[in-house]
């Protein structure tokens, strides 16, 4: 991203593995008061991360599945790997699977 304030993922604690960062401020991603992340922020969380897996990655495809509220009170890990034709992205909080998500690419 070229704003900073526009960056969900915070500096990689392992390959492959990032806490996600809130702004609760910002306009478009918190655009509203929330009590939980937005979805609209984890969808972004999933294509940087995606990017950030395989540089240069262009999503054509997407499949998310949101499987519970994720809390802003609580740490969230965004965790990427390469699948075939994509990547495939998680959020955990509190050693569970609260999103997942897999993005196709052009050849997939």
């Amino acid at each position: 991203r070229a704003a900073e304030r526009d960056v969900v993922l915070a500096p990689p604690v392992a390959p492959g593995r990032w806490p996600l960062r809130l702004d609760t401020g910002h306009p478009t991603l918190f655009g509203r008061p929330n009590d939980h992340v937005p979805g609209i922020l984890l969808l972004e969380a999933a294509r940087q991360a995606a990017n950030a897996t395989v540089p240069g990655f262009l999503p054509v495809t997407l499949r998310s599945d949101f499987l519970r509220y994720v809390e802003l009170d609580r740490p969230c890990w965004i965790e990427a790997t390469t699948a075939p034709g994509g990547v495939r992205v998680r959020a955990v909080q509190d050693a569970e699977p609260v999103f997942t998500c897999t993005l196709g690419g052009p050849d997939a």
